[in-house]
């Protein structure tokens, strides 16, 4: 996911920010004053490095499926 920073990497003619993007793999091309253009990259928001496991259980209980708690099952051999 971007955010809205964006640092200009290079500007000029629009062949120019093609191969800039071809040769790093990244940016966007965007209109720039009298007809010349620039390459924007944008910074990448970190993303949490959770699984999202809980999210997955609170699913799934919300759905009505409940949880293994609420079954009567705490980890134990018995039920």
């Amino acid at each position: 996911m971007r955010n809205n920073n964006y640092s200009v990497v290079i500007a000029g003619r629009r062949s120019l920010c093609h191969s800039w993007i071809e040769k790093n793999g990244r940016g966007e091309i965007f209109p720039d004053y009298d007809g010349c253009f620039q390459v924007r990259v944008y910074d990448v928001l970190e993303m949490d490095e959770d699984d999202g496991d809980w999210m997955d259980a609170d699913a799934l209980a919300s759905a009505g499926w409940g949880t293994d708690e609420d079954y009567g099952y705490y980890g134990g051999d018995e039920w």
